[in-house]
């Protein structure tokens, strides 16, 4: 196994940057309740990627590329493969010339920046299970997180399409119901404790959807995790798995710091748990919610309840829904489901 590498003890990826006081001290009070992974402590030459296309690179193997937040404290490990030169998992790359689109170059992502116009960005590539008793079936990717300050919990990050993914769409799915979805899983530990369901594209129902820049992904219910994956899933199959390449843009993974006077009830009501998400059938919430509305993709509204712990979605069609709905504390609360 190749560990590329941690920023603290290999300068080869650490920026040198202009130690400015003044801007230092406006840092720290701007960023003492939010700390945020952004890559930007890996130096790449310009248009390339970290791992392919490097020649200080072993060809195969498993690789770990370690990033840490603003602070140097919080640590991300990101889980990469190379075999026969293809690449498994995620890749950090600072491509921002928009004629890298081919699987010969580096890779990029739409719209070749970071977000908030940033210089690196991760790439993530979902492969799949042809070894598995289903082949349609994906591997999901795996980003670790270690060095968690006491009262920081994660709180969102940012999601784009991949460049080749993008263009691959603007081609493919117009005129077909195709969707491509991302499926986020937080752990603590082993133990699962929320999943989200971002849409990256939907042409279902003539919606012609596809997400062209960075959007923020809430993940504030993913209590004392520590350890995300990341799998895709789409309709636009063949026999050798999913046809729409399987590429994603990842980048500004933020904690936020969760104040210790805060009441424990309402803390508790910030973190409610939706589950399972996928649902096939019922889909559950850990607390009481109030004045709940679940609508599909067009707008329509199918589920409006004042009280529920459950709902029962067996009936409804396969697809991406919306909900939103009250805590106890008065809290709005807006999620997007899945229904298999």
């Amino acid at each position: 196994m190749y560990i590329l590498p941690e920023h603290k003890t290999n300068v080869m990826l650490k920026k040198q940057l202009p130690l400015l006081s003044l801007a230092l001290g406006f840092s720290f009070l701007l960023n003492a309740q939010e700390r945020t992974l952004s890559f930007e402590d890996l130096v790449l030459e310009p248009n390339t990627n970290l791992l392919m296309f490097h020649a200080a690179t072993p060809a195969d193997g498993d690789t770990l590329l370690i990033s840490y937040d603003q602070e140097e404290e919080i640590k991300v490990t990101l889980h990469s493969n190379i075999e026969y030169g293809y690449l498994s998992g995620f890749e950090v790359s600072n491509v921002k010339d928009e004629t890298f689109i081919d699987y010969s170059l580096p890779l990029a992502v739409h719209p070749f920046q970071g977000a908030n116009e940033t210089d690196n960005y991760a790439v993530g590539f979902v492969n799949t299970d042809f070894m598995g008793p289903d082949p349609s079936a994906t591997i999901p990717i795996e980003a670790d997180f270690s060095n968690i300050p006491e009262n920081y919990q994660l709180d969102h990050l940012y999601i784009t399409n991949g460049a080749i993914a993008y263009n691959y769409i603007l081609d493919t799915y117009p005129g077909q119901d195709f969707y491509f979805d991302i499926i986020i899983r937080g752990y603590h530990n082993d133990e699962l404790v929320d999943s989200v369901v971002f849409n990256l594209a939907d042409y279902r129902n003539d919606l012609n959807f596809v997400v062209e820049d960075w959007e923020m992904v809430d993940l504030s219910s993913f209590e004392e995790v520590n350890r995300l994956t990341f799998d895709l899933e789409s309709n636009d199959m063949s026999e050798y798995g999913i046809n729409t390449p399987t590429y994603f843009g990842l980048d500004e993974i933020s904690f936020k710091y969760i104040d210790e006077g805060v009441n424990l009830n309402e803390l508790a009501n910030q973190n409610l748990k939706v589950y399972p998400n996928p649902t096939n059938s019922k889909l559950f919430f850990s607390d009481d919610v109030y004045h709940l509305t679940l609508v599909n993709q067009v707008g329509q509204v199918i589920i409006q309840t004042e009280k529920a712990d459950t709902l029962d979605l067996t009936h409804l069609d396969t697809g991406i829904y919306f909900i939103s709905f009250e805590l106890s504390n008065g809290k709005k609360v807006n999620r997007t489901i899945q229904k298999q």
